[in-house]
């Protein structure tokens, strides 16, 4: 019976509740004043609840939003990564292509060595440690290169050939400790010996005479002496400091090398004899 009684409640209660939407409805559509009332109202009293439900569930709603917004954000960020890698390496790639085209018209106008025949050569590994400044090229003897044989860039010069094989060569740099050659300093009217301090350290100027006028931005060539190892007028560099320690007959010098030693990617080999009683 009780069953029966609901069932029947339910029935009416459905069309009442359906012509009740209908009403407000109707009366919302034109704009009854006191519908309006009623709506602002309802609004402004659930609106604390609702902004306290807010800031209840959004730290629930930014990890969900996290979870399934993780993969897609990684995906973004590889993307762009690769980007940039990519212009990144077509910049340095630009860069370096100028300077190749750079280093190689410099190695055709070469005019310091006059008619002396040279080799041109790719330079195919950079200096092994930092107490052996040597680099190898890859001409050898079959290319007419041989041991004792100076080389150069459009710059200046770099070093000499210590070790050759048919197809490579290893070309000891000028600022190798061991390495030492006669120089000029035309501004002074001066000649010394310029020698290798180490890597990334500049050229000493040896014996220059404590009255000597040579001075800083003094350009130093080869001297080319009799039996010299190179021929006169190569560049060897610029004068970077001058001193003149207290009692000592002798100035305190310091030469900057001519060539780019630390970026190097071709060279000439100059095939130079060097005069009986060398």
């Amino acid at each position: 019976m009780a069953l029966s009684r609901r069932t029947g409640r339910s029935r009416y209660t459905l069309p009442v509740l359906i012509l009740v939407a209908i009403t407000v409805i109707t009366l919302d559509y034109r704009n009854v004043a006191f519908i309006d009332t009623a709506r602002d109202s309802t609004v402004d009293l659930v609106a604390p609840v609702t902004s306290t439900l807010k800031r209840v569930f959004r730290p629930v709603t930014n990890a969900w939003s996290g979870v399934f917004g993780y993969d897609e954000l990684r995906s973004e960020n590889e993307r762009l990564r690769a980007e940039l890698d990519e212009a990144r390496g077509a910049t340095l790639a630009a860069v370096d292509a100028e300077q190749q085209r750079s280093e190689l018209l410099a190695l055709l106008n070469l005019d310091y060595l006059g008619d002396i025949p040279t080799v041109a050569a790719r330079v195919v590994s950079g200096t092994p440690s930092n107490f052996d400044a040597t680099i190898e090229i890859d001409r050898g003897l079959v290319a007419g290169i041989r041991e004792g044989m100076p080389v150069v860039t459009g710059a200046g010069l770099v070093g000499n050939v210590i070790r050759a094989t048919d197809r490579r060569s290893v070309v000891r740099l000028i600022t190798d400790p061991s390495f030492a050659v006669g120089v000029a300093v035309p501004a002074a009217d001066d000649e010394g010996i310029a020698k290798g301090r180490g890597p990334d350290r500049a050229l000493a100027l040896d014996l220059i005479d404590a009255q000597s006028s040579v001075g800083v931005g003094s350009v130093v060539l080869t001297s080319g002496l009799e039996g010299s190892l190179y021929p006169a007028g190569i560049p060897v560099g610029e004068v970077r400091t001058v001193r003149h320690p207290a009692g000592s007959l002798q100035l305190d010098i310091t030469v900057d090398s001519a060539a780019d030693l630390d970026h190097l990617n071709f060279v000439k080999v100059v095939q130079w004899t060097p005069e009986p009683g060398a």
